[in-house]
């Protein structure tokens, strides 16, 4: 088996150039039959860049949305594949979990990351989502304890700031803004993609020069 995902793999990278855009790690999983995990992660704006605190957050969030009725979710719904996202200091990752389907997913899952759909509306209903969150952190002690110390640590650091953000400077993000962040940071060149995963999972990734 580990010579056939080290031939698999070797054969990926060669078919498929445009692994060379952006960082990429394969992952053999033994202990798992039928399991894929794929990720893919977006630098966040670096320190000399300022938007507004909390957009790369907020950018995470709305992403799900494919379409005024539809988000991303229902389509890994239909497949029995879960997805997720999280936003840290440095990065954005997107990930989906599947036991079966793998070639579909990780097409969709490169599909809606690389196709925004911000609308004002879909903003402001997130607006509200992410404010109730930003409150739930403020109430916990742990949250507001690590980044008493931050700010006591860093005077100018972007890492003082929360990542989500405050209630009042996500306010002031609209889809222009997030179009704008969007189109200059979701770039090949900020990429990396992450895949754990069994030999067919690993063989699933040809389709990457397709899409």
């Amino acid at each position: 088996d580990n010579e056939i995902f080290d031939t698999l793999t070797s054969v990926l990278i060669q078919d498929c150039p445009v692994l060379d855009d952006f960082g990429y790690a394969l992952t053999k999983n033994n202990k798992i039959q039928n399991y894929c995990f794929n990720n893919i992660n977006w630098k966040v704006p670096s320190t000399d860049i300022k938007v507004s605190d909390g957009i790369a957050h907020f950018l995470e969030h709305v992403k799900f949305n494919e379409s005024d009725d539809s988000t991303a979710h229902d389509y890994f719904n239909t497949l029995g594949a879960s997805i997720n996202a999280f936003t840290t200091f440095n990065f954005t990752s997107y990930e989906v979990f599947s036991s079966n389907d793998f070639d579909k997913c990780l097409n969709h899952l490169l599909d809606y990351v690389q196709k925004p759909y911000f609308t004002d509306e879909n903003v402001e209903k997130e607006q509200g989502i992410i404010g109730q969150e930003i409150k739930m952190y403020d109430d916990s002690a742990n949250w507001r304890m690590l980044f008493g110390v931050l700010e006591g640590l860093f005077v100018n650091h972007t890492v003082r700031d929360d990542i989500a953000g405050t209630v009042e400077s996500i306010s002031k993000i609209d889809s222009k803004l997030l179009y704008n962040c969007y189109n200059t940071f979701y770039d090949l060149s900020n990429m990396a993609i992450l895949a754990f995963s069994t030999l067919v999972c690993i063989a699933s990734l040809m389709i990457l020069p397709s899409n």
